[in-house]
């Protein structure tokens, strides 16, 4: 009978490739779908139906349109992954070997304040109240408060399915953009009610006042299209960076 090989983490070992856990299973929690993910000597990763390699995503004869379809996710959890391992080495070769970001810069061509910056997010940010669903991004914009917010605005980001903006307008108590919004449709709503009133009253209007009512109208205009500039400026610079 052939015996059973084991890795440290109790998985049957596999020749050639090591198996990676998920945090989830560091706190004796069942790994999550894809969590067993196999990294082979040649730097490549088995996800099942298709493998992350160095150079691109290669899927395998058998792969379904739904293995297909789950192949963003995977790959996301990926890049979260990695640059949440790349502030924790950081932070341990501080914190034990005493490296410089100068040589840990030099080590893996990242820009020193960048590695300062993930180093930071790690050190404030404890392994116990990392959140799988969020970004790195979500848990730099808590790394400066205290552990109990941290918690809070972590888990109120995902019941909210908040966006790191929505995140951060919320850490500092400003209305997210989606209650902006909402605030200047109610806003809009009324203005047209008192338009509604002002034009109903025309008729007792003299032709001095119906002069100062036109001016006054024509600078709300020039305030409304100079907003729809800004507004068309923002929407085209964030349609360019989602290409890029």
């Amino acid at each position: 009978m052939a015996n059973d090989y084991r890795d440290e983490y109790n998985r049957p070992a596999v020749a050639g490739k090591t198996y990676i856990p998920s945090a989830r299973e560091d706190f004796g929690q069942p790994p999550l779908p894809n969590a067993a993910l196999q990294a082979a000597d040649d730097g490549s990763i088995d996800g099942g139906q298709f493998i992350v390699t160095p150079v691109g995503l290669i899927f395998k004869d058998t792969a379904t349109r739904a293995d297909w379809e789950s192949a963003p996710a995977l790959i996301k959890k990926l890049e979260n992954a990695t640059t949440w391992a790349i502030a924790d080495w950081c932070a341990q070769g501080e914190k034990k070997w005493g490296e410089s970001y100068t040589n840990l810069a030099e080590m893996t061509g990242y820009k020193v304040h960048t590695l300062e910056n993930m180093a930071y997010v790690a050190k404030r940010v404890e392994f116990s109240r990392r959140k799988e669903k969020l970004s790195f991004s979500h848990h730099a914009a808590v790394a400066s408060l205290d552990p109990d917010q941290q918690i809070k605005q972590l888990k109120d980001a995902i019941d909210g399915e908040w966006t790191v903006t929505e995140l951060r307008y919320a850490i500092h108590g400003r209305p997210t953009p989606l209650a902006m919004v909402e605030r200047v449709a109610r806003s809009f709503a009324q203005n047209q009610q008192r338009y509604q009133q002002i034009e109903k009253r025309l008729a007792r209007v003299g032709r001095d006042e119906a002069l100062q009512l036109d001016t006054l109208i024509e600078n709300e205009i020039e305030q409304l299209r100079k907003l729809q500039s800004h507004v068309r400026k923002m929407q085209r610079g964030k349609a360019r960076a989602g290409q890029d």
